[in-house]
């Protein structure tokens, strides 16, 4: 079984021992392990430890609260980013900005409802219950995602610039095998004790510097990236939960020139069960 929801991951964890005793086999780290990386307030910590940085971030629960880290980060002349503890896929993620919409943005941007003023941001908040959120600093570089499989014997992490994103998907991207991601990933595993396939994502700063934005502590939605490259740590996660003997390949510079392009396919159904497609 190859867990891809954050919301199960937990469920799935406590369970997987109980799970093993009836033939079924999960590819998912230990509950400590899953806990403390599903928590974005946690993360941080681990990764300072480690000496990976991370951006300015504060813990809110109140209006209050909220709104004074806000300020301090720098709003209004500066984006702030606000997200909650614990969340996957950009939901409950928003972009603090202040800057108005001029006509060649309406014109030519796509609306992805992630930017919004404070104001408008306050009036959603006061409609319910107040939720924990984390408040930071905005990275306005290029984003990473590092695609790592840990096993009981190796560790290998493949770093790709996720060069169009919509709606929290990668459609675009490209491998970039940095030493420093493929080193912060090493290190964040072995401090999480994260095993089989998962992922860490990173952002650089103005000045071009990494820094850890979150993980995900199951097989990543765009991980084909790494299959398509030579690196298939899907299979290498079957083939260690089954305890058969692999080899994992030497990680080649030749790798970089692999991109990666997603579009869309489909099907047609009729009423009487007759299928068209599928459409690739």
């Amino acid at each position: 079984m190859l867990p891809q929801v954050t919301s199960e991951l937990n469920v799935f964890a406590r369970f997987k021992e109980t799970s093993k005793l009836q033939g079924v086999r999960v590819a998912v780290s230990d509950t400590s392990s899953t806990e403390m990386a599903n928590d974005k307030w946690v993360i941080p910590g681990t990764a300072n430890a480690c000496g990976v940085l991370i951006p300015h971030s504060k813990l809110t629960s109140s209006e209050d609260e909220f709104v004074k880290a806000v300020l301090e980060l720098g709003y209004p002349k500066s984006k702030v980013v606000v997200k909650p503890r614990v969340s996957n896929g950009g939901r409950g993620m928003r972009i603090l900005s202040s800057e108005s919409c001029d006509v060649e943005r309406f014109l030519k941007e796509k609306p992805d409802g992630t930017e919004i003023n404070l104001e408008g941001l306050l009036k959603i908040l006061r409609n319910g219950k107040w939720p924990d959120l984390i408040v930071q600093e905005y990275l306005p570089g290029e984003e990473y995602t590092v695609d790592v499989f840990r096993g009981n014997r190796e560790t290998l992490a493949i770093p790709r610039l996720r060069e169009e994103i919509r709606g929290g998907i990668t459609f675009k991207a490209k491998v970039e095998l940095r030493k420093d991601l493929m080193s912060f990933a090493a290190k964040l595993s072995e401090a999480l004790d994260l095993k089989y396939a998962f992922g860490f994502q990173f952002k650089t700063s103005s000045g071009g510097t990494p820094k850890l934005l979150e993980c995900n502590p199951r097989i990543q939605g765009t991980m084909i990236v790494s299959t398509l490259a030579g690196y298939n740590m899907i299979w290498w996660t079957i083939k260690e939960l089954l305890e058969e003997n692999f080899e994992a390949p030497l990680i080649e510079k030749n790798s970089e020139k692999m991109r990666f392009v997603r579009y869309c396919g489909g099907v047609g159904f009729f009423e009487d069960g007759t299928k068209i497609g599928p459409i690739c």
